[in-house]
């Protein structure tokens, strides 16, 4: 077996030069057996062999004829003075300098390849119709809503971890000095500083929200430095103006789909009602737009919806009826 990878390169050398040994060719066969990227490699490079070769050009000489014309221009007091190189060999030399030259660079580049392809490790995690847990590494946990996904980058040499989001989901992160990790959700990035946040980037949606719970975190783009969130802020940037803005409100159901607790205070029933729907889709419909005007107070610590449902009618005087998979105010 060939102990590095580097150690091949003299041998596929030897034998584009028809000066390998039948060890040297046995090591060959059983390193491009190892990988398909091997095997490529080796194709590569005596293509390019192949090429460097083809561009010499062999000339035939007649040298009777050639020494003849030499004597003809001589001069008797200053001998001919032979060239050092013939033609045909300078021209070889540059060529295989040339060669030279490209497989060290392929070699290299080759090598460098192999190592970030053995230290990256790529995958996604999603969500369907129902909020998902799940936990990336040693020190990240997500709550992904409904229809969401996030894909996940892990490079262990460089220390780094980056999540592309698309959709919503809760994040949290017990910090680690030696790695660096960062939220890419639409234009935007979260740099974490040790925290727990909620990010919203659902596709189409007119604006990106972050708010953080606990911790603090720097939101920005490539191109603009951004705005740092503390805990209870909300960062928004707008898709259309690129503009970032901060609320310093708290929405306390802003993470219900993770927790299912809901907090209303003095709210309208009709904004009640869309924070409801928007964990459990369908669950409630208001009939008459007018009373969804009045407001309500209440808290509904992992309710189900039936029981939600009966509080807000019974509360506000309101008519209840089951319809399908939900309910209907009236």
């Amino acid at each position: 077996m060939i102990a590095e990878d580097t150690h091949i390169d003299p041998i596929i050398a030897r034998f584009l030069a028809n000066e390998a040994s039948p060890e040297d060719i046995r090591l060959l066969n059983e390193w491009m057996a190892l990988d398909d990227a091997n095997k490529r490699y080796v194709e590569q490079v005596k293509w390019l062999n192949d090429k460097a070769a083809s561009s010499c050009q062999y000339v035939k000489v007649d040298k009777a004829k050639a020494w003849e014309k030499v004597k003809a221009q001589a001069i008797d007091s200053v001998p001919a003075k032979p060239r050092s190189f013939p033609r045909m060999q300078s021209t070889w030399m540059k060529v295989a300098a040339v060669f030279v030259l490209v497989l060290g660079f392929a070699s290299l580049g080759y090598h460098f390849w192999s190592l970030s392809e053995k230290n990256t490790m790529q995958y996604s995690i999603a969500s369907a119709d129902i909020s998902v847990n799940k936990t990336i590494g040693d020190n990240v946990q997500v709550c992904l809503n409904r229809q969401t996904t996030i894909a996940v980058t892990e490079n262990k040499k460089k220390k780094t971890k980056e999540l592309q989001l698309s959709g919503e989901a809760f994040i949290q992160v017990k910090h680690a000095k030696e790695e660096q990790l960062i939220i890419k959700a639409g234009e935007t990035q979260i740099k974490d500083i040790g925290t727990s946040f909620n990010v919203k980037a659902r596709p189409g949606n007119p604006t990106i929200e972050v708010f953080v719970q606990t911790g603090e975190v720097i939101f920005f783009t490539t191109d603009q430095s951004g705005i740092t969130l503390r805990q209870g802020e909300t960062g928004i940037f707008d898709n259309q103006t690129k503009k970032f803005r901060k609320l310093a409100m708290l929405n306390p159901n802003v993470d219900a789909y993770k927790t299912h607790r809901f907090v209303f205070m003095d709210t309208p029933l009709s904004e009640a009602v869309k924070e409801i729907n928007a964990v459990y889709p369908g669950a409630i419909t208001i009939k008459d737009p007018l009373i969804g005007t009045n407001t309500i107070t209440v808290t509904f610590d992992n309710e189900r919806i039936d029981a939600m449902a009966s509080v807000l009618s019974e509360t506000l005087g309101l008519q209840l009826t089951k319809s399908g998979n939900g309910y209907i105010l009236r």
